[in-house]
């Protein structure tokens, strides 16, 4: 008999004006303590029929929260996937200047930290590694497709020197922009 009280004072503290409740526990426990305190036919079968009721009880409400925060983060997912939609266009847009985090960030409407976490989970890589795989993709086609300059591309495409742009551009391409200029000459597509 003390071995259920102590077990029923556990869920002593349960907040029963949530409305999610379908049916409020706390009847369920009351009779519980009540039933402990008598001796009669089957007592303990009894009392595990209650218990399993206080338990789907319980566990319905358990569900019934745990869909409302699943669908409380869907919609903030989605609002985030509009943030990023237009945080995609403005990274096009401006990925030939010198582009921060901390400006894109504010952009998007997210703190610095917050907003490198859910770019990394977007896009799979980070802010920097974007940032430079979106200028190396206007420096191919600008060296496929015109005769500036390596440094001019470089700097037209966002890099701030030649020696980043080299180094970017071959950790991509495995080959040098010089490089990859001559055999976009000599490719039978030219």
């Amino acid at each position: 008999m003390l071995r259920y009280r102590q077990i029923l004072y556990g869920f002593s503290v349960l907040h029963t004006e949530d409305s999610l409740f379908e049916e409020n526990p706390l009847p369920l426990l009351l009779k519980l303590l009540d039933i402990s305190t008598r001796d009669f036919p089957f007592k303990e079968l009894h009392m595990y029929e209650i218990f399993l009721h206080f338990f789907i009880i319980i566990g319905n409400h358990n569900l019934l929260i745990k869909n409302q925060l699943y669908a409380q983060k869907t919609s903030r997912q989605k609002a985030d996937d509009q943030k990023f939609d237009a945080v995609t266009d403005y990274i096009c847009e401006h990925c030939t200047r010198k582009l921060t985090m901390e400006e894109t960030a504010a952009f998007a409407g997210f703190s610095k930290y917050h907003f490198s976490r859910i770019f990394k989970e977007y896009y799979q890589m980070s802010f920097p590694e974007y940032i430079a795989s979106l200028r190396i993709s206007k420096a191919t086609e600008l060296l496929e497709n015109s005769s500036l300059s390596i440094l001019e591309i470089a700097m037209r495409s966002g890099f701030s020197n030649l020696s980043s742009f080299n180094r970017a551009f071959k950790e991509i391409h495995n080959c040098t922009p010089s490089q990859f200029r001559k055999m976009a000459e000599f490719s039978p597509d030219s």
